[in-house]
């Protein structure tokens, strides 16, 4: 296939038309990476589309790899956010036992302080 009938030939970067198939690795490293976070970010400006099959079947792969790493990412904030409370529920169930304990064996308010500091 015509590299010129890709994106990457139709992507144009300044004013006069040039295209990003005449610009140098790190200029099509730019683009691209700046179309790979659009669609994995869903914003989608879509000034770079898909036009030949080819590229409609990469970017509904990217899109799908896109979706798994948000999956991935909210995830993995919801074990960290979930983990805490878990942590703070350990801390209060135990220190309701311990009241529950200090009341039954009527120990003095000064050691019941020293038991929950430690």
């Amino acid at each position: 296939s015509d590299p010129r009938e890709t994106w990457v030939g139709r992507r144009t970067v300044d004013q006069s038309g040039t295209s990003l198939l005449c610009q140098g690795p790190f200029e099509q490293w730019l683009v691209s990476m700046y179309f790979v976070l659009t669609v994995f970010t869903t914003v989608g400006f879509g000034d770079i589309s898909a036009g030949t099959e080819a590229e409609i079947i990469l970017v509904a792969i990217i899109m799908v790899i896109g979706a798994v790493v948000h999956s991935i990412i909210i995830s993995e904030v919801i074990s960290i956010v979930t983990s805490t409370d878990n942590v703070q529920e350990f801390i209060s169930r135990h220190h309701k036992l311990l009241d529950a304990f200090s009341d039954h064996a009527n120990m003095p308010q000064r050691l019941r302080r020293m038991m929950k500091d430690e």
